[in-house]
């Protein structure tokens, strides 16, 4: 029976991705708000997680006990995880890596009274081709903002200053890797396995998009979608980030917000690292197009980020909590 419930999750999986601060915590509130779909908190499974957890995942004998205990070791993960005894049923004898991550968004969609699940982790964009391999029927939306509202909005999120400071170009990054990556799933993913949409066109004229998204996902329009902003809970269990926005219907508001928050100086420094995905996308440049190169602050915050990113490695290093696994 557990195998059958895990199968209906791999089978039917989809993914939200993108370069962060780009709108995909909305999407997600969206969907989340649909009576046969459940998508939680994002989870950082294949990226920042991974990143920290697998190899000692790996070198354990009883993977299921540490797996377990790993899990509820994450405050980001275990709080998707309300009901910690249905959970344990889920997750098999001697679980992969991949095993555990559907036992987590099973219990999820379980939890809801869901059909479907999705899962929302900007940073997954790195792994699409990864993922698509793994679970072959999954679906992938691409949620994509301007860059110079994403670097307005990284720059000012605490997260993000702890490990950067102001320094923009961690962010600028950010949104270029995330056009590299479309290129890539548009080369390597089926059209009816990889699509995008633009924050602005989600949050000026949003029907028409659910329209095509839930075409894509092969599920029906619900009027409740867009009202995912009247529902107290919203999915979100125990985690907070970003409630305060999601109380609030689609508005296409903080679509130019970037234009009060940003020098001139450094709107030229944004539109010239990101001239290409902007071109794409038809992203409008406003800076002087005779204003001269940003060549030298470029490579001096690429100096500064470097020095910042090693102290963090280091940081990580000596202080990660271990896992403690109940005898």
């Amino acid at each position: 029976m557990a195998d059958q419930r895990l199968t209906q999750t791999r089978d039917n999986v989809f993914f939200i991705v993108g370069s962060g601060r780009c709108g995909s915590t909305v999407l997600r509130a969206i969907f989340d708000a649909h009576s046969m779909t459940a998508v939680p908190s994002e989870t950082g499974w294949y990226h920042g997680f991974e990143q920290a957890e697998r190899k000692a995942f790996e070198q354990q004998a009883d993977k299921r006990k540490y797996g377990i205990a790993m899990i509820y070791n994450s405050e980001q993960i275990s709080t998707i995880i309300t009901n910690r005894e249905a959970f344990e049923a889920l997750v098999p004898e001697s679980p992969s890596w991949d095993d555990l991550f559907v036992a987590v968004l099973t219990a999820y969609r379980e939890s809801r009274g869901r059909n479907r699940v999705g899962e929302k982790t900007p940073s997954h964009i790195s792994h699409m081709v990864r993922l698509a391999k793994i679970y072959p029927n999954a679906k992938f939306i691409h949620i994509i903002r301007d860059p110079r509202a994403v670097v307005s909005s990284y720059v000012k999120a605490p997260h993000y200053i702890n490990g950067n400071g102001k320094n923009p170009i961690r962010a600028i990054q950010k949104w270029t890797n995330a056009l590299e990556r479309h290129r890539e799933a548009q080369k390597t993913l089926a059209p009816e396995r990889y699509t995008t949409v633009t924050y602005e066109s989600l949050v000026t004229d949003p029907r028409p998009e659910l329209d095509r998204l839930c075409a894509f996902l092969d599920l029906p329009f619900e009027e409740e979608m867009l009202e995912f902003s009247k529902r107290a809970e919203m999915g979100f269990v125990h985690d907070t980030n970003n409630r305060a926005g999601l109380q609030q219907a689609l508005h296409a508001g903080s679509v130019d917000k970037w234009k009060k928050a940003f020098t001139p100086q450094e709107i030229e420094l944004v539109e010239e690292l990101c001239k290409a995905g902007m071109e794409e996308f038809g992203y409008q440049p406003i800076a002087d197009p005779a204003a001269k190169s940003h060549a030298g602050e470029i490579r001096r915050l690429e100096i500064s980020a470097d020095f910042r990113d090693f102290a963090r490695v280091m940081r990580r290093k000596f202080v990660r909590r271990p896992v403690k696994v109940a005898p």
